[in-house]
This record gives C-alpha cells, sequence and structure tokens, in this order.
C-alpha cells in the first residue's frame, strides 16, 4: 500500500505527459477529493523522487497512514523529507487522500 501511489504522485508533475495520460494516472492514484482539489505541479515541480523509506503503517477505521522518509534531488542537491501520506480505499484500491510535511 502506498508507496506505489507516492511514486505515481511524483511522476504526474512529468510534462511530457498529455491531458488525457495525466487524468488516467490522478483517477488511478488519487482519491477523487485530492484530484480535484489539487495540482500535483505545484508541490512536486522541480523535485525527483531518489528513494522512498517507509517508516510506519497504521489504520484508524477507515483512513490508513503510512509515514515515510523520501530522498527528494532539488536543483541538484539531494535531502531526505518525512511525510505522512493519508490513504482510503476507493473503488476498490488504495486512493492517495492527503499528505503533509513531518517535522
Amino acid at each position: 500500500m502506498g508507496e506505489e501511489n507516492v511514486e505515481g504522485y511524483y511522476d504526474l508533475s512529468n510534462k511530457e505527459q498529455n491531458n488525457r495520460e495525466q487524468k488516467k494516472m490522478r483517477k488511478s492514484l488519487l482519491s477523487e477529493t485530492m484530484a480535484l482539489s489539487m495540482n500535483p505541479h505545484k508541490f512536486f515541480s522541480g523535485k525527483d523522487l531518489v528513494a522512498i523509506e517507509i517508516v510506519e503503517i497504521s489504520r484508524s477505521y477507515y483512513l490508513y497512514y503510512m509515514t515515510a522518509e523520501l530522498i527528494e534531488k532539488t536543483d541538484g542537491k539531494t535531502r531526505p523529507h518525512t511525510y505522512r501520506f493519508t490513504f482510503i480505499k476507493e473503488y476498490g484500491g488504495f486512493k492517495l487522500e492527503g499528505f503533509e510535511e513531518v517535522t
């Protein structure tokens, strides 16, 4: 759960994809709410995902949480960032509902 969604989310910032491909990816990776409310180009613009290390996975009722350390490359510099991702089950699969950076 989750790692593929995070990697796919970074791929959404790929400007080489056409609108149809982008829409298909958003639908498969993101919850309906998140897909409608976010522009992935803004958050991950200029960042490349180098690695993901899952720290913790937990569940609270219908929400699933994954804390992970992501190694991101920005402007030639590699830095670790810790994020907490929230997932829901939607249409039989896990979809990214939101995330926040953990300091």
